[in-house]
């Protein structure tokens, strides 16, 4: 039973060297596009069916292209074309614009239905937000921000519905908000990281310098 209880912390530890070769925000991005990705390809076909979302030949178009696009961006992320970084944050920009323009076109003809689905579209964007602030992106929230918040002003002006009048200013001091405290957030994290990785690299001279072999100092048996 010792021996097993030994076998199993020494594959928790190779499992640990071996997720340590990536940084912590790799890994995080890695989780955000993954799960924003599994999100796309399950709701567009729920959309094209008509199970979910505004129908019409604009937005069949639209969700047509953003389908294509994903699968394209991973495509090349797949072939190192393009690295982790850029796919994601393309991938969140495309979210964000097509966002944007489902709430302009749902604007112009202010039925109910379509009033619904502008307020929906709002609150996804700041969900698209905290997606990129979970991928320690520093900049990239500002301008995801101002997307769907120059939307948000063109909705309130050609809906001319008081409850958008009203939650305006509730609504403006979120945006100004969420990305300025997602800022200093990240920058925390990544200054944190940045001390981990050096802590580890003096580790590991250390250990070198010494001449101790790391995992027999850990198992000896």
């Amino acid at each position: 039973m010792q021996l097993n209880k030994q076998q199993q912390l020494k594959r928790a530890y190779f499992t640990f060297e071996w997720r340590r070769k990536y940084d912590a925000t790799n890994w995080q991005r890695i989780m955000v596009l993954f799960f924003i990705c599994i999100l796309i390809l399950v709701a567009v076909p729920l959309n094209l069916l008509g199970l979910s979302g505004p129908t019409g030949i604009l937005f069949t178009a639209l969700n047509l292209g953003q389908y294509a696009f994903t699968i394209g961006v991973l495509s090349l992320l797949a072939f190192r074309v393009v690295k982790l970084r850029a796919a994601l944050a393309s991938i969140l920009l495309m979210v964000q614009s097509f966002m944007v323009v489902e709430m302009l076109t749902c604007s112009i003809n202010p039925t109910s239905e379509n009033v619904v689905l502008v307020l929906g579209d709002l609150f996804l964007s700041f969900g698209v937000i905290v997606l990129a602030l979970a991928a320690n992106y520093k900049i990239l929230p500002f301008v995801l921000v101002a997307l769907p918040a120059s939307a948000y002003v063109s909705c309130t002006a050609l809906i001319d519905n008081e409850m958008f009048t009203n939650f305006f200013p509730l609504i403006f001091m979120s945006f100004l908000l969420v990305p300025i405290l997602g800022y200093m957030f990240v920058r925390n994290f990544q200054r944190l990281e940045t001390e981990h990785i050096r802590m580890k690299d003096t580790e590991r001279n250390v250990l070198d310098a010494l001449g101790i072999d790391k995992e027999k100092a850990l198992y000896p048996h």
